[in-house]
């Protein structure tokens, strides 16, 4: 079964996802984190396939998250997600260390394509 973590500090938005990959995605384990800290935390004793990280959170950001779990494991898929998408944020997402990045409101086709573009 491949797994997947997303991190988003807002419930409502988890609990969309959620409800997105119960419904649509036969196969896979969605998990959720409600922080960068969580995340870092979550990874550190878990496998996952997959994470989906919002990119602005209070405490640890998921830029700062990125960074710290590229220090422990550079292979898993990291994909960058924002509200707030403005020129070049593709190239900060990448070099803090994602893989690919989309942006919210969360297409859910597009987010499906690049998850398992990097599975």
């Amino acid at each position: 079964m491949q797994k997947v973590l997303f991190v988003d500090d807002d419930q409502r938005i988890l609990g969309l996802l959620k409800k997105a990959y119960e419904t649509h995605i036969e196969g896979w384990q969605a998990c959720f984190a409600e922080s960068g800290v969580d995340a870092v935390s979550f990874l550190m004793v878990n496998d996952i396939d997959v994470l989906v990280t919002d990119l602005k959170m209070p405490d640890m950001d998921g830029y700062e998250a990125t960074r710290e779990i590229r220090k422990f494991n550079k292979t898993i898929p990291i994909i960058g997600q924002t509200a707030y998408a403005m020129v070049g944020d593709n190239q900060k997402v990448i070099a803090a260390g994602c893989n690919d990045y989309i942006s919210k409101p969360i297409d859910r086709s597009e987010m499906y394509e690049v998850i398992l573009k990097w599975v």
